[in-house]
């Protein structure tokens, strides 16, 4: 026999409205209205959209490529795999191969 209370699910907030707040040159700001199904209490959020891009690459001797970067919010070093932020008007594949081409492992 099972005691254990039935979990609790959180409503999920019903999308009123959404516009463009900003645009920004490396990400937008939407402004959004939601509407909570239960309480029908509604908030508006801000919502920042980013156009990141990662790329996986293999070194000349089959070795995954990663970056090692310097991260303030942890204040020390992560080992990522390289990623940027593109236009999305223009070619990704350039842009991913130059972002690569800069790494001496990769090389």
């Amino acid at each position: 026999m099972n005691d254990l209370p039935a979990p609790i699910v959180p409503a999920r907030w019903e999308k009123i409205s959404q516009h463009l707040h900003a645009n920004c040159q490396v990400f937008d700001v939407l402004s959004a209205r939601y509407r909570h199904p239960v309480r029908k209490r509604e908030r508006d959020f801000v919502v920042m959209t980013v156009p990141i891009g990662s790329t996986s690459s293999l070194s000349l001797r089959s070795s995954a490529v990663l970056v090692r970067q310097f991260r303030f919010g942890i204040d020390d070093f992560s080992l990522e795999i390289p990623g940027g932020l593109w236009s999305a008007a223009k070619n990704r594949w350039p842009r991913r191969s130059a972002s690569c081409a800069r790494r001496p492992a990769y090389r």
